[in-house]
């Protein structure tokens, strides 16, 4: 009897800035076989420094012909992928790459756990990923030369996430500190009023013991008049 198929899933809760980033290259002529070769050894070493923030690096082959081939990369939050990529050797390949493409086309993808995705294709003959169904536009980057180039528009999407995730711990806390008052508020009303019943016994006891103390009188004012 066949096994039944084990099937398992991922707990990424311990990860709320994940971001996964795929990364190709493909050759457009003879000369970007050599381009992407000499990569190889330099992509190989720039994983085995471990970089700050880099959780996982697999290869991945797209295609034969024409050759296509790539990685994939996890990384814990933004600002670790983007120091990476502002840092060296990879600044250099990248700054090197815009003066030169070497016969091949580069591209990237972004997919961020917070939301929102991104993406360049440089010296591309054909689309690949979102650009196949996606409305093309010219890329307009802060910082072109100093790494992936993200578009301004993405870095601000992440300070905006970034202040809505510091608000909702803000009305977190609040309401924490509300519910709190609400206790302490309903805490001292009851015992106010309790006080009050007790207010309202005590002026009941007086009363009923300050009538029968008259009634006492008056019963013995009248023994004494008989």
């Amino acid at each position: 009897m066949p096994a039944r198929t084990q099937r398992t899933t991922v707990n990424l809760s311990a990860f709320p800035d994940l971001v996964v980033i795929y990364l190709g290259m493909r050759v457009r002529t003879l000369r970007g076989l050599k381009t992407v070769f000499s990569f190889g050894p330099k992509i190989s070493a720039a994983v085995a420094a471990k970089p700050e923030g880099l959780l996982l690096h697999e290869n991945v082959f797209f295609s034969v012909y024409p050759l296509h081939i790539g990685m994939r990369q996890y990384w814990r939050d933004f600002q670790s992928l983007e120091n990476w990529a502002r840092s060296l050797p990879h600044q250099e390949w990248w700054q090197e790459f815009l003066r030169d493409s070497g016969g091949v086309g580069f591209w990237h993808e972004t997919y961020f756990m917070r939301g929102g995705m991104e993406a360049i294709y440089d010296d591309l003959k054909a689309p690949v990923g979102f650009s196949v169904f996606a409305p093309n536009q010219p890329a307009r980057c802060s910082a072109p030369a100093s790494g992936l180039g993200y578009p301004e528009i993405l870095r601000s999407q992440h300070r905006f996430q970034k202040m809505l995730a510091d608000a909702s711990l803000i009305a977190q806390r609040f309401d924490r500190i509300e519910i709190g008052r609400t206790h302490s508020r309903k805490h001292r009303a009851d015992h106010a009023h309790d006080g009050q019943n007790t207010n309202r016994d005590e002026q009941g006891f007086r009363s009923h013991y300050q009538a029968n103390v008259a009634r006492l009188g008056m019963l013995g004012h009248g023994a004494i008049k008989r």
